[in-house]
């Protein structure tokens, strides 16, 4: 399985027997639990039929190449080869497991950062999106099905609007027009859908006071 390019490689050297194996991750020493974690598994000087694999029960290698996991906090992986009918061990990589951490919503390309916001930049938004920053090992695709959106004047009544999907709405715009400094968006109920696996969160509100 091709592994993205900033694949990390672990790797571990086994003197007593002269040889080498490698469990290469997306994320070094570290598995999530709820997605497929890509992981390609060698030794030196072994060929694939003659390479064995074992596992820790909490976790499952698939044919298509991931690790899953079915529990635990701490999971391992055994490589070994075959010598005639029998199994030489060549060593063990242990892995932690954590949860999958839950996305980030943000107004277009401005960051949820409780930081004020210039009207012009608020207004050059289009859309709310989800995302697990640019840090995160593994590519998750979220997709936003729904959101609230307030308009909090400081000197006249709120504006509310309900909407399916991620854009915003053309009211919602001529909202976002009519607001001065000081005056608040917030977006929350904001509802969202993994696209591989399905999963569906809701995702804490983005809270943002205009500028100028």
């Amino acid at each position: 399985m091709r592994i993205l390019s900033f694949t990390l490689l672990i790797l571990v050297s086994l003197v007593c027997f002269a040889q080498q194996f490698a469990v290469e991750l997306s994320a070094m020493n570290l598995l999530y639990k709820g997605i497929d974690n890509p992981v390609k598994i060698s030794a030196s000087g072994v060929s694939e039929e003659n390479l064995v694999v074992e596992t820790s029960p909490n976790l499952k290698l698939t044919d298509s190449g991931t690790l899953r996991v079915i529990s635990g906090r701490e999971g391992f992986v055994k490589v070994g080869k075959l010598e005639r009918r029998d199994t030489l061990w060549l060593g063990k990589q242990t892995f932690r497991i954590r949860p999958l951490p839950q996305p980030t919503a943000q107004l277009g390309g401005l960051q949820n950062d409780g930081l004020p916001k210039s009207k012009d930049m608020i207004l050059a938004q289009t859309s709310v999106i989800a995302t697990m920053g640019a840090g995160f090992a593994y590519h998750l695709s979220y997709q936003v099905s729904e959101f609230r959106l307030i308009i909090s004047y400081r000197d006249q009544p709120s504006y509310i609007e309900h909407i399916i999907g991620n854009k915003i709405s053309l009211k919602g715009k001529a909202a976002m027009r009519s607001t001065f400094k000081g005056d608040r968006i917030i977006i929350e109920g904001i509802k969202v859908r993994e696209t591989k696996y399905g999963w569906i969160n809701r995702l804490s509100p983005i809270v943002m006071t205009v500028r100028s």
